[in-house]
């Protein structure tokens, strides 16, 4: 199947994803963040979901792969290589603590 991206409006998709009153319009994709000690065959680029609870505090979504697998918050994030994913995740995401 395919389906041409000029019938998807963008906002739609992400207000039935996302609802407008939700937890998850508080939290911001972070793309292309560069790593403290970039290799010369590392690509520098990243895609974090973050959470700002305070401006002390900022946690980051995290996959469990161990015997309890699923979405957790930490205080580092997993990369999750695209937005596209990145936006999948988050919808399947827990609330961050004390939201």
């Amino acid at each position: 199947m395919k389906i041409s991206p000029k019938l998807i409006d963008i906002q739609e998709l992400f207000d039935y994803l996302l609802p407008p009153s939700s937890w998850q319009h508080h939290c911001s994709l972070v793309a292309k963040i560069i790593p403290s000690y970039p290799g010369p065959a590392r690509t520098p680029e990243r895609v974090l979901v973050m959470y700002t609870r305070s401006e002390k505090t900022t946690v980051y979504l995290r996959y469990s792969k161990g015997p309890k697998q699923g979405y957790f918050w930490d205080l580092y994030g997993d990369d999750f290589q695209t937005p596209t994913l990145a936006i999948f995740a988050l919808t399947r995401a827990p609330a961050p603590p004390r939201f």
